[in-house]
């Protein structure tokens, strides 16, 4: 099962962005081809319960909640 994901998959809509992802020549150690598909495990009773599209708009949400005066970025800390 192969679906057509629009760019990102909605990271640039999750952020605000409207920027679009630049595309270049491919480099030594570059994965070429990625498929990922989940239904052997939905064979051992796997069943996401987010979307794709979820997953990441919840991420973005959480990382400007911990974060809310920077960019979105990895890794929410807390200080004392």
């Amino acid at each position: 099962m192969t679906a057509d994901l629009p760019g990102p998959v909605g990271l640039s809509a999750a952020v605000g962005s409207k920027v679009q992802p630049g595309h270049q020549e491919t480099r030594a150690g570059d994965v070429v081809h990625s498929l990922a598909d989940i239904s052997r495990a939905r064979a051992f009773g796997f069943n996401p319960k987010h979307s794709l599209e979820e997953g990441i708009r919840e991420t973005v949400q959480a990382m400007q909640t911990c974060h809310p005066e920077e960019p979105p970025q990895f890794g929410c800390e807390s200080t004392p």
